[in-house]
Parts: C-alpha cells; structure tokens; sequence
C-alpha cells in the first residue's frame, strides 16, 4: 500500500486563482449532458421489449419443435403402442 501524500501548510489560493476556475458554466453543459440516462429513453424500452419478445418466440417455437419431434420417437404414442404389441414374441404357456 502507498503511503498517502499529506501537505501541511499549505499555501493559500489566491481570489484570482479562485476566479479563474470558478467556470458555472462547463458545470451546468456537463449536468445538462448527463440529465437524462440510458435506461429513461424510450428507444431502450423499444429495444428491450423487442429483445424479450423474440427470445420468449425462440423458445417457444423451439421447445414445441422438441417436443414434436421426441413425440415422433416416442414408443408410447397412441399409433405406436399397437406396433409394440404385435412385435413382441408371444409366450408360450
């Protein structure tokens, strides 16, 4: 850790000095550029609300897709159950 630089004494501004970096003005610009965030404009909400909505139809579309298809495979569907059945090997009693 650097040791902190403490000055004693030390010598005072002059009204100047003071004066001279006493500029309102550069401070009002800087406050005005920053008065209104990124998150308080409207094309952020635009953005955002366009960005949900086309990540909730991905995943939507793309788990009904899944879903389809793990169907498809399925050996329990409906049509598939009586396939099972008459492949199987009868047993012989």
């Amino acid at each position: 850790m650097k040791p902190k630089k403490i000055i004693l004494n030390r010598a005072e501004f002059s009204t100047i000095s003071i004066q001279r970096r006493q500029d309102f003005n550069s401070i009002l610009t800087h406050v005005e550029l920053l008065k209104n965030p990124t998150m308080k404009r409207p094309w952020f909400y635009g953005a955002v609300g366009f960005s949900s909505i086309a990540i909730a139809a991905f995943n939507l579309t793309y788990n009904t897709h899944l879903n389809e298809k793990n169907d498809q495979k399925s050996t329990l569907k409906s049509g598939n159950i009586q396939q099972v059945i008459e492949k199987e090997p009868k047993s012989i009693h």
